[in-house]
């Protein structure tokens, strides 16, 4: 089940990729320019709100290309891999065993800049904003402290996962600093906001120390994420290649 879900999720991915690149590719040959710059940065992520008490700060990777239509406004596609690590106090299972948990956001985005003039050519300030889709993927990993197996154990071990898709935001500010004619240095702090998650959802949970003969599956019909909406603060650090 879940990884004929993870397929599907990786599928879109790539469909949604290939689109993205295609209609910036042909927009620029129509315009019969060049001036791309394409690059990575990495940093650490945030969470802020219903999050926070869910999750610990975590990394924020991206990849990331830019068509410079004027000397002011980029227009682009973004990806990348967002990941939080589980808040101890929320999750703490005190007697009954350890969990172990992930949290995972995978963007995909148009974005667009706007870059503003400043006293130093090479220094190049700008606000932005990123529009598309977030695979988001919550992975869960209970390891009781009962070593006997269902049904005899009151808490026992399962693991599951919840994955949803969602639109969702990322606005941010930064800076580009132009090292030489090829290579910028960008610094830039952003916010992830993706909204609508379910209040309750159905979660098929799944036992992994079971007597022979018993069933090895649960669902929980009302279980709760902790949040309805994911939000998130990132300052990271890139370098650009302009070609």
């Amino acid at each position: 089940m879940y990884k004929n879900s993870d397929a599907k999720i990786m599928k879109k991915i790539y469909f949604l990729l290939s689109i993205l690149f295609l209609s910036i590719s042909t927009f620029s040959q129509y315009k019969k320019r060049d001036n791309y710059i394409i690059g990575i940065n990495a940093g650490l992520s945030k969470p802020i709100s219903d999050l926070a008490d869910v999750a610990q700060p975590g990394s924020d990777f991206r990849i990331s290309v830019k068509w410079f239509m004027n000397k002011k406004i980029a227009v682009g596609i973004e990806t990348g891999y967002i990941g939080f690590a589980q808040n101890d106090d929320f999750w703490d299972a005190s007697y009954r065993g350890k969990n172990d948990v992930k949290y995972q956001l995978l963007p995909v985005l148009l974005t667009g800049h706007y870059f503003i003039q400043a006293w130093d050519r090479d220094f190049r300030p700008y606000v932005g904003i990123g529009f598309g889709y977030f695979f988001f993927r919550n992975k869960v990993e209970f390891t009781s402290s009962n070593v006997k197996p269902v049904p005899y154990n009151p808490f026992p071990s399962l693991e599951y996962k919840i994955t949803e898709s969602k639109f969702g935001l990322s606005p941010q500010v930064g800076f580009l600093y132009n090292i030489d004619k090829r290579w910028a240095i960008d610094l830039s702090t952003r916010l992830t906001y993706v909204p609508n998650f379910p209040n309750t959802m159905s979660v098929e949970q799944k036992y992994t120390n079971v007597e022979d003969g018993v069933d090895d599956k649960v669902t929980v019909t009302d279980y709760k994420l902790g949040f309805t909406n994911l939000l998130s603060a990132t300052l990271s650090i890139g370098l650009f290649y302009r070609f």
